[in-house]
């Protein structure tokens, strides 16, 4: 799992308070990057963390619409959901992304995917690591750690 998907699964425990699974793979070799389920009201997601470039330089709607189809749609990722109980018809469908064009908006919008803002669930965990300074749980020691290494902490080259 990439550190972008660790970031958005540890947001979805954390914050949200969901359930998730990251990094499931399938046979074919495609992945799904993150289910997750609210048990507050059982309501399932599928999110696909996309931080390359391709959300940015598709700049034509039949493109977008096809790369956005091979992220959440197609009859093996809908298999391999469907053996999880994830019914595709009633998902919930988000891409993370560091950035958004226009073209990309209007396509999620059309498929009925949700985009959200990769700084914007970094930002989010960062203040729920300010609040929980001192914390002396696994959790809150663990957000620490991640936005406010200590001093003498070792930079890996």
């Amino acid at each position: 799992m990439d550190a972008a998907t660790r970031i958005v699964a540890d947001y979805l425990r954390l914050e949200k308070k969901w359930l998730n699974g990251p990094d499931l793979s399938v046979a074919t070799g495609s992945d799904v990057s993150l289910v997750a389920v609210n048990p507050a009201d059982m309501q399932r997601y599928h999110l696909e963390v996309e931080l390359g470039r391709a959300p940015l330089e598709i700049d034509n709607d039949a493109d977008m619409k096809a790369w956005l189809q091979t992220r959440f749609f197609g009859s093996v990722r809908e298999k391999a959901l469907l053996m999880l109980a994830f019914s595709p018809s009633h998902l919930t469908r988000i891409l993370v992304t560091r950035s958004c064009s226009d073209v990309c908006r209007s396509a999620c919008e059309e498929l009925g995917i949700e985009v959200w803002f990769f700084s914007d669930v970094v930002l989010e965990l960062r203040n729920a690591a300010r609040q929980r300074v001192g914390a002396n749980d696994h959790d809150g020691r663990y957000l620490q750690l991640l936005f406010y290494p200590p001093k003498n902490a070792a930079v890996p080259r």
